[in-house]
């Protein structure tokens, strides 16, 4: 399983992308991508103050992580080669 951490800008892409949500929400449900997020990214995203757009960007799936979930992973983790490439990010 891949696990990302996406910026927050990403999610503007995700949802101008025609399936794109789709397609991120069936490879998490698959166990291929584990997408997650901080309790900061949440806020920012909770934040955004069109109502159409936050709506869609919940419906992407991620998963909120703490601090000390995260102290194993890679500070390179989602620039290893090819990871978003495949799905047209």
């Amino acid at each position: 399983m891949m696990r990302v951490m996406l910026d927050s800008m990403i999610y503007d892409k995700i949802i101008e992308t025609p399936g794109m949500t789709e397609q991120l929400n069936q490879l998490s449900m698959e166990g291929k991508i584990d997408i997650l997020s901080t309790h900061i990214q949440e806020d920012e995203l909770a934040a955004i103050p069109d109502k159409q757009k936050r709506t869609a960007v919940q419906a992407i799936g991620r998963r909120e992580v703490r601090r000390a979930e995260l102290s194993g992973t890679s500070p390179s983790m989602g620039k290893q080669p090819g990871a978003m490439g495949a799905l047209g990010v």
